[in-house]
């Protein structure tokens, strides 16, 4: 594409799908969730990058092995581990779920009662789960994570780890407003890309990839809910991530993860496949060039760029 760039610089796209690679660039992590993308021809001199598009099928589980497991104290006893089937639900599908779980948990027997006011038939319509103790005696949840969904507490209506105590009469009603759909945004990830630019470096992750998080590189809002497809466009064409230096690369990797604080281990979609499309700047011989001229080049590409 011409664009009417300078001579020295040319731009293209690259498509990516997971379902295309065999590789993954860790061993014990789906090709389709953490895939390693080799190139057909590595890409030389590249002096900026940006994801242009990504779709994402919604198939992963909000309640799912690393978030689903709270602390049940009552009055006698010692503490139970509650456990919530892995999966996704509605509000009013998670009430006999809660129930059976809280149930099957109680040290000694009691029935729980599970109600969710949100309806249009319930006043007020708080959007807040009560639960409640047959035996009228207190009882207690304990979370074990401190922000964000490292376990269900933010999903019930709870925030942080502290103990959540019922009051007399043994009702424990929520704090907050549930949201069983969780996060509301997703981000893509690399590990590759983000050795290459600190402007991708979420606070606290390792730009030389030692731990699990690798870099930030797109925020996508999650504007559906479980089963359908996000559908996401670049709404900032002028904004594009410059290189510390020309990078030179014969693959790529990308990855999701949750936001709003939650692991960052790669979003399990449980077979599924996501795309995106990625824009690249590059000159066409090493050579140094100013940041100024390379800000031209960009907004020559996108002022040719499809809206």
């Amino acid at each position: 594409m011409g664009f009417g760039l300078d001579e020295n610089f040319t731009y293209a796209e690259f498509y990516f799908d997971s379902l295309d690679t065999s590789q993954s660039l860790v061993s014990n992590s789906s090709t389709r969730d953490w895939p390693l993308f080799l190139l057909t021809k590595p890409l030389y001199n590249v002096a900026a990058v940006k994801i242009l598009e990504v779709q994402i099928p919604f198939t992963w589980y909000v309640f799912n092995s690393f978030n689903n497991t709270f602390t049940l104290t009552e009055i006698i006893g010692a503490p139970a581990t509650v456990t919530l089937p892995i999966g996704n639900y509605s509000t009013t599908s998670l009430i006999p779920i809660l129930q059976t779980a809280l149930n099957t948990a109680s040290p000694n027997g009691y029935t729980y009662t599970v109600t969710f006011s949100g309806s249009s038939s319930s006043q007020p319509n708080t959007g807040k789960f009560t639960f409640t103790s047959s035996a009228g005696t207190l009882f207690t949840f304990q979370f074990a994570g401190t922000e964000g969904y490292v376990d269900p507490a933010m999903y019930l209506g709870f925030r942080g780890p502290l103990p959540f105590n019922s009051t007399a009469g043994g009702v424990l009603v929520a704090p907050n407003v549930a949201n069983v759909t969780g996060p509301n945004y997703v981000y893509v990830q690399s590990r590759k890309l983000g050795s290459l630019c600190d402007s991708f470096l979420p606070a606290g992750s390792d730009k030389t990839g030692g731990g699990v998080t690798g870099s930030e590189v797109a925020k996508i809002p999650v504007n559906v809910q479980p089963g359908g497809i996000i559908y996401w466009q670049d709404p900032a064409p002028d904004m594009w991530f410059d290189l510390e230096n020309l990078a030179n690369f014969a693959d790529v990797d990308f990855y999701l993860s949750l936001g709003n604080n939650s692991p960052q281990q790669p979003l399990q979609l449980n077979g599924s496949p996501f795309s995106l499309k990625l824009g690249v700047l590059k000159t066409k011989q090493s050579q140094t060039i100013s940041r100024t001229g390379l800000a031209h080049q960009r907004r020559v590409v996108m002022g040719s760029y499809p809206k």
